[in-house]
């Protein structure tokens, strides 16, 4: 019996009940790995607490079991097996050892078939949440843009607590409410974003023994361990902003019309792995192989767009300016109001 067919079978006698070992757990999934190859799957949990993509939810009802299998071949491809939940990778081991490309794969897979359990997508982006009004801050903007820098400074100087600055699962609930449903939640800065941002440059120090440098070399910071607080309950979402911090802008601005260029923000940002143009298939490389299988995209692509209109209905504010200050003594004020 080849590897595949032992594989299978081993997935088809646990199926029922599934093991502790070698399941990623998170909120509303568990999806168990297997391979022939033992330590891949250590490797795999290592970039998701480094990377601080996904985070690792603590509630037990409602979930999908799910199989991701990897299978050692000359030929590179994955596939999906809808009847029975199972992703397989096929690709040289040396091409995927190193678990990134992997973890970045498990990532798609729990991002498709976990959004219909709540409604919910991985949005890049950042969110706070106001203990005063018990409702959350979501903060969207480009690479570079300050969203970082932003929420860092609502929770030290105004005391909101962390979502994320990174990832943040939005979605709406019976009411049709627009809600913020868990995060990244730490700080994970970028050596570039600290060199070039004034209120980040006080964390330069630590990037300084690390052989990384530039725009590879980011660190997690612990809010704890800054005095931040966090938050990971569901928060209906009572402001959404769009930021940018920009050195050479003069004056500090505020929109909050309507136009095209907010709906195409937005139908990008929501739901990252969720779009018409099938996800990359890369190795630990980055070569390119392919591209990954569309998983429940129909379903999927209805829940970004009753996202998408509810963020529009609700309104996007454009805060863009030569300094963070200005931007979050705004938010701070239209919270209060």
């Amino acid at each position: 019996m080849d590897i595949l067919s032992q594989i299978q079978v081993h997935i088809m006698k646990n199926r029922a009940v599934l093991s502790a070992k070698n399941i990623f757990d998170f909120r509303g999934v568990k999806i168990q790995f297997f391979s022939e190859f033992e330590g891949l799957y250590d490797k795999m949990q290592k970039h998701i607490i480094e990377n601080n993509m996904i985070l690792i939810g603590n509630k037990d009802d409602n979930y999908i079991t799910a199989s991701m299998i990897f299978i050692q071949s000359d030929f590179a491809k994955v596939e999906y097996k809808k009847e029975k939940k199972e992703l397989i990778v096929y690709g040289k081991y040396d091409d995927f050892s190193v678990g990134r490309a992997l973890y970045y794969i498990l990532e798609y897979y729990y991002e498709c078939i976990g959004a219909c359990i709540s409604n919910s997508l991985l949005i890049h982006s950042a969110a706070v949440y106001c203990p005063e009004l018990q409702k959350s801050i979501l903060i969207i903007g480009e690479k570079g843009s300050g969203k970082t820098t932003v929420a860092f400074k609502l929770c030290k100087e105004h005391k909101m607590h962390l979502i994320g600055n990174d990832l943040v699962k939005v979605g709406y609930d019976q009411k049709n409410e627009l809600i913020s449903k868990n995060g990244s939640l730490s700080f994970t800065i970028r050596e570039t974003a600290a060199r070039n941002d004034e209120d980040l440059s006080i964390f330069i120090s630590l990037f300084k023994k690390r052989k990384i440098s530039g725009w590879n070399n980011k660190i997690v910071l612990v809010p704890k361990e800054l005095g931040v607080k966090t938050h990971n309950e569901d928060a209906v979402i009572d402001l959404i902003v769009e930021v940018r911090i920009d050195n050479h802008q003069k004056n500090f601005v505020v929109e909050d019309k309507y136009n095209t260029r907010t709906a195409l923000i937005l139908h990008e940002k929501v739901g990252r792995h969720i779009s018409a143009q099938s996800t990359p298939f890369l190795d630990d490389y980055d070569r390119y192989l392919g591209t990954l299988p569309l998983i429940d995209y129909s379903v999927n692509s209805s829940i970004r767009e009753n996202i998408v209109k509810a963020m529009i209905q609700k309104k996007v504010y454009r805060l863009s300016g030569s300094k963070s200050d200005n931007l979050v003594e705004w938010i701070s004020e239209k919270v209060k109001r």
